[in-house]
């Protein structure tokens, strides 16, 4: 598959925001089962990652989309 970071950005807001599932697969699919690594369990095909106590700036901030709801 060939896409751009603006593929990616319309798919995953469209995954997220319901408009690919309907809403009991969706939080389905973000329920976090745990992997055993820290800060970041695993739902149904997603990583749902525990944000950490990074400065906004920082390169390890994780983005709004990829974090626990």
């Amino acid at each position: 598959m060939i896409s751009t970071t603006q593929d990616l950005h319309t798919f995953i807001s469209a995954l997220l925001g319901g408009k690919l599932l309907p809403a009991p697969l969706l939080a389905e699919m973000c329920t976090p089962h745990p992997t055993g690594i820290p800060n970041m369990d695993y739902g149904l095909g997603v990583f749902v990652v525990t944000p950490t106590t990074a400065a906004p700036s920082s390169p390890t901030t994780v983005p709004p989309w990829a974090t626990r709801r």
